[in-house]
């Protein structure tokens, strides 16, 4: 089964918990979906992509988030993803010019009758009225067709990290890319970091703490290989590269992928699902 459902809860900002008796249902999306990419901006979610159960999606809705959390209601976009896909990863993005776009990375969809993981980004612009412009692909190619990579936006660079493709030995990656962005809200040509995760990984998840440290949560190696291990490496600030990766000794419980992460006030993070 696919859902569409919206859930929301309060949390207390001094201890992080959860505010007692406040998770409710928001206005459902349309199409229940698996493998979808979200991304919140100026009071507004997007929504993108995702598999049916039938087919990948190329759709593009957008709501309102409400003061009281709720959204009242979804508008689709009129304007497409070039290529429909699941387990893609969405990103918001603002250029120096001041121009915010949505950056749709990577993700797995079917090609007449072949699976491919994709290489390519997607980007459209996000107008003053919330609603999304049309997408175009991007020049510069990822190192290698992946879905389910983690990313983040740091320092106007866009960092892609670990995904499942296909590889000539294992199909999983432990490489980080990673790039600047354009005016255009295209990335410039990729760079590999010369530091790999401590092992290959799909389904996990990223943050970026104070611009300064990426954190890595979970995920999945292959063959059912799943962790609950925290992995982080601090960003270099002439380069933009990763440094070496270090094994947190604290874990969450339950190993797992395909879940979500977020922060709050860099002070709490969450692992959901």
């Amino acid at each position: 089964m696919f859902f569409s459902d919206v859930q929301f809860l309060s949390l207390d900002v001094n201890d992080g918990t959860m505010v007692p008796h406040s998770l409710f249902f928001a206005q459902p999306f349309s199409i229940g979906r698996s493998g979808l990419a979200v991304a919140y901006y100026n009071d507004y979610v997007y929504l993108i992509g995702g598999f049916s159960g039938v087919a990948d999606l190329d759709d593009v809705q957008y709501g309102r988030v409400e003061k009281n959390g709720q959204i009242l209601q979804w508008q689709t976009n009129p304007f497409h993803l070039n290529v429909a896909r699941s387990n893609l990863q969405l990103e918001i993005i603002k250029t120096a010019s001041g121009k915010i776009y949505l950056v749709a990375i990577a993700g797995v969809g079917q090609v007449s009758n072949d699976t491919v993981h994709f290489d390519h980004i997607e980007v459209a612009p996000i107008y003053d009225n919330a609603s999304i412009g049309a997408w175009h692909i991007c020049s510069y190619h990822l190192k290698g067709g992946r879905s389910a990579p983690a990313t983040e936006i740091v320092n106007n660079n866009i960092y892609v990290i670990g995904g499942w493709g296909d590889l000539l030995i294992e199909d999983v990656f432990s490489d980080i890319q990673f790039a600047p962005i354009r005016n255009d809200g295209c990335p410039d040509p990729w760079s590999t970091s010369v530091h790999n995760l401590k092992m290959p990984l799909y389904g996990h998840t990223s943050l970026a703490i104070n611009a300064k440290m990426l954190i890595v949560l979970g995920g999945n190696a292959g063959e059912g290989n799943y962790f609950n291990n925290i992995q982080y490496s601090l960003l270099d600030t002439d380069d933009n590269d990763t440094a070496a990766w270090t094994l947190d000794r604290n874990q969450f419980s339950i190993s797992r992928y395909g879940h979500t992460s977020v922060q709050l006030n860099n002070k709490f993070i969450y692992v959901i699902g």
